[in-house]
């Protein structure tokens, strides 16, 4: 028996996996709220200030690698990201994002606090 191909074709239709888009995501550069001593002392350090760079160009690529996302060039807004603090603005992270055309910010911040010593 022959199925007809526009039986076959809606058959492959039905049967197929859904693909949804894949998501616009603006990932922003790391930032670290230094609260300890030694950053109060010492201020930004640019080997961390680097890790923190590379940790999010290797999250942006691992993303992207998933097929899920599709990672935005945050250029455009990067020095006003980078001139607010992301995490206190008030919304500056959506705002950027929406610039963008991202479906969602993903802004991601480190605290390090002093250490706490007990006698």
């Amino acid at each position: 028996m022959r199925i007809p191909g526009f039986v076959v074709a809606l058959m492959l239709a039905v049967l197929s996996p859904v693909h949804a888009d894949p998501l616009k995501a603006a990932v922003f550069d790391f930032e670290l709220l230094d609260t300890s001593l030694q950053g109060e002392v010492n201020g930004p350090q640019a080997d961390e200030q680097r890790r923190l760079k590379d940790v999010a160009e290797q999250l942006r690529k691992a993303l992207a690698d998933t097929g899920k996302f599709v990672v935005l060039d945050i250029a455009p807004v990067n020095a006003a990201a980078h001139a607010s603090n992301l995490q206190a603005c008030g919304g500056c992270d959506v705002q950027y994002a929406q610039q963008l055309g991202a479906d969602s910010p993903s802004p991601v911040w480190f605290k390090r606090s002093r250490p706490s010593f007990s006698i």
